[in-house]
């Protein structure tokens, strides 16, 4: 069981990695809807966005959803691991509720929770990538499947030293 686990880690890292490498679209693994990226230059408005504050560091360099928009992902560049870790002391001030998180010296993962909105939060030294997704009993926009699972894969990688990688795998959380 555990080298199926660390096989999925990898292959999940693997798919993660050539997404960030690139903008256009592709097909999501866990849906097998095509994906959609779209390069930004100011704060994405929408039913996801609306749910959180906006982060007052960072500059909005692109955005993920897939076909069906069941979720939504906002990516920042420009901004520190800091200027991250404030971000979420910001959410958690304004209700959300820390559900999960791993994290590592490179590079963190949280996921909160408030009112059926996750907000899955992945963090370094110049990235803040912001995740957003609604529980079935939350409105979600009009005929969106919003059944998710997360898997959050961190990978540190030091000089003259083997790649360190903390994954964590679970269940879409909900009450």
């Amino acid at each position: 069981m555990k080298k199926y686990m660390v096989f999925a880690a990898v292959l999940c890292l693997c798919l993660f990695i050539s997404a960030c490498t690139s903008h256009g679209d592709r097909e999501s693994a866990e849906s097998g809807q095509r994906l959609i990226t779209t390069p930004v230059t100011g704060w994405p408005e929408n039913d996801y966005t609306r749910e959180i504050v906006q982060p007052e560091c960072g500059t909005p360099d692109y955005t993920v959803t897939d076909e069906s928009g069941s979720f939504f992902a906002v990516f920042l560049k420009d901004v520190t691991r800091r200027q991250g870790e404030q971000y979420v002391t910001v959410l958690q001030s304004d209700g959300y509720e820390l559900v999960a998180q791993a994290n590592n010296d490179a590079s963190a993962g949280i996921l909160l929770e408030k009112g059926g909105v996750h907000v899955h939060i992945s963090l370094s030294e110049n990235v803040l990538g912001i995740y957003l997704t609604f529980d079935d009993n939350k409105k979600a926009p009009a005929g969106k499947n919003t059944s998710r699972s997360f898997f959050v894969v961190l990978i540190t990688l030091s000089d003259g030293q083997p790649p360190s990688l903390c994954a964590h795998a679970g269940p879409h959380f909900s009450q």
